[in-house]
């Protein structure tokens, strides 16, 4: 038998370990349900990825579609638009709320060259109100995500028709 002193050294060491395992593993399960970054995706992959889960904004989780989203936002796009509660607050307190659960979109390409690619994107609404934006991709020349195709600019949604 181990002295108490010992034994209990031993009981918090292998708690700690226990516990850091179980955060671990919390984390990665966390993050496993997003799509990630990769030099696989095409822009219009990565355009059509933002907007299905903008389209159930709040499934499998509150806010799942803002924090997909985001993900995929350029570095240089996060620089401007500021930290994910910012991102989020501008997504749901401007024009670009309509983005939030809607009920289709479309996605044209304008142009695609090898380091961007601009479309234009229309947002059909369960009120039969239709509207349209332009989505900016570009490819991320350094750091962890090179070579993927990122966001850098959503110009806001404006009305462009009624389907009522």
């Amino acid at each position: 038998m181990f002295p108490a002193k010992a034994q209990n050294k031993l009981f918090w060491r292998s708690s700690c370990f226990i516990i850091t395992f179980l955060v671990c593993i919390a984390s990665y399960t966390v993050r496993a349900d997003f799509k990630m970054p990769s030099p696989h995706f095409t822009p219009h992959e990565v355009v059509a990825i933002q907007l299905a889960a903008l389209k159930v904004n709040d499934v499998p989780k509150p806010d799942y579609g803002i924090q997909q989203t985001w993900i995929f936002a350029h570095p240089d796009n996060k620089r401007i638009t500021g930290p994910i509660q910012r991102f989020s607050t501008m997504i749901k307190d401007t024009n670009y709320q309509v983005l939030l659960n809607h009920i289709e979109s479309s996605i044209e390409v304008v142009s695609n060259d090898y380091q961007q690619a601009l479309f234009n994107i229309r947002i059909f609404l369960q009120n039969g109100d239709v509207y349209g934006c332009r989505w900016k991709v570009a490819r991320v020349n350094d750091g962890v995500y090179t070579g993927s195709w990122m966001t850098i600019g959503v110009s806001p949604p404006i009305p462009i028709g009624s389907g009522v």
